[in-house]
C-alpha cells in the first residue's frame, strides 16, 4: 500500500492490525515487570555465589541445593556441578529453603549433657540453642542432681534436632563457652 501510495488503505490495515494487537500498554508492563523480575533473581544469584542455596525449577518443582559456585551467562553453576538455566530456577528464600531441608533431609539427633553452676537458668541456654543455624528443635529432657554432681551445679540434658552433625558440635560450643562441662 506503501508504494502504491495508497494512504488510506495502509490507515486500514494499520488500524486492523492494532485492533489484533490487544492491549499494547498492558502488555508492555507485563514485559517490563517480566525483564525486572528476572534481572532481581540474576542480582540476588550472584550475590549467593559461594553461599548455600536453593534453586527451585520452576517447571519439574524439583529443589537442587548446595553452594552456588558461579553465575555465568544464563546458567547458574552449584558445587556438584549440576549446571541450571537461570531462566528455568527460582531462588528459594532463606526460610523456604530452611524448610525445604527440615522436609527433604535426613536429620540428626543427639542428646547432650552438660554441667552447669546451678544458678543457670535452662530456658535461656534452650532459647540460645534454637537460634544456632540447622538446629531444627531442642528440648530440655532432664535435670539431675546427685552424688556425682557437685552440691552447686546441676547436670542438663538436652535433646538436639539438626540438619546435620556441624550443628550439634556448634551445641556442644555453644555449651561449652556458656562455661558448662560435657559429660561423656
Amino acid at each position: 500500500m506503501i508504494n502504491e501510495k495508497n494512504e488510506e488503505e495502509f490507515v486500514n490495515i494499520a488500524i486492523n492490525a492494532t485492533k489484533n494487537m490487544g492491549d499494547i500498554q498492558g502488555a508492555l508492563g507485563r514485559s517490563d515487570k517480566a525483564i525486572s523480575s528476572l534481572s532481581q533473581e540474576y542480582t540476588l544469584l550472584n550475590q549467593s555465589i559461594g553461599h548455600e542455596v536453593g534453586l527451585k525449577h520452576i517447571y519439574s518443582g524439583k529443589v537442587h541445593t548446595g553452594t552456588l559456585k558461579c553465575v555465568s551467562g544464563n546458567t547458574a553453576l552449584l558445587n556438584d556441578n549440576k549446571r541450571l538455566k537461570v531462566a528455568n530456577i527460582q531462588i528459594l528464600s532463606e526460610d523456604e529453603l530452611y524448610e525445604w531441608k527440615k522436609t527433604h533431609m535426613k536429620n540428626f539427633t543427639e542428646d547432650v549433657s552438660c554441667i552447669f553452676p546451678d544458678r543457670v537458668k535452662p530456658e535461656v541456654i534452650v532459647d540460645a540453642i534454637k537460634r544456632l543455624y540447622n538446629i531444627i528443635d531442642v528440648t530440655l529432657i532432664d535435670t539431675y542432681k546427685g552424688p556425682q554432681i557437685d552440691s552447686e551445679y546441676v547436670s542438663l540434658t538436652f535433646s538436639i534436632k539438626a540438619l546435620d552433625k556441624n550443628a550439634i558440635d556448634n551445641v556442644i560450643q555453644l555449651l561449652e563457652g556458656f562455661g558448662g562441662q560435657i559429660r561423656g
